[in-house]
């Protein structure tokens, strides 16, 4: 587990989380329901606007744009991006293997 960031990287993505979830006006875990193309292209977005100024926040949530890109990225890690297989598709495939 070293080899995980602490909290303090990831504080930031939560609190982009937390945002969506109130001020941003998004229910709890309709980032589910988005299609993988949709956070591509924040990502994209975000991921421009970062380069632009690392230190830039986004206009309406107020947080980085890193943190906005990483949530993307970790959307488009369970939904299957990358390897073919979703989150929940592995999560079952682990349990299955773990009762044989």
């Amino acid at each position: 587990m070293d080899l995980l960031p602490g909290w303090r990287a990831l504080a930031p993505v939560a609190r982009v989380m937390h945002w969506a979830n109130t001020a941003g006006g998004y229910a709890r875990d309709t980032w589910r329901t988005v299609p993988p193309e949709a956070y591509r292209a924040a990502l994209a977005r975000h991921f421009f606007a970062w380069l632009d100024d690392p230190h830039a926040r986004d206009e309406k949530s107020g947080h980085t744009h890193l943190a906005h890109l990483t949530c993307c990225a970790l959307f488009l890690l369970w939904h299957g991006d990358g390897d073919g297989e979703t989150a929940e598709r592995a999560t079952m495939k682990t349990c299955d293997d773990s009762q044989a």
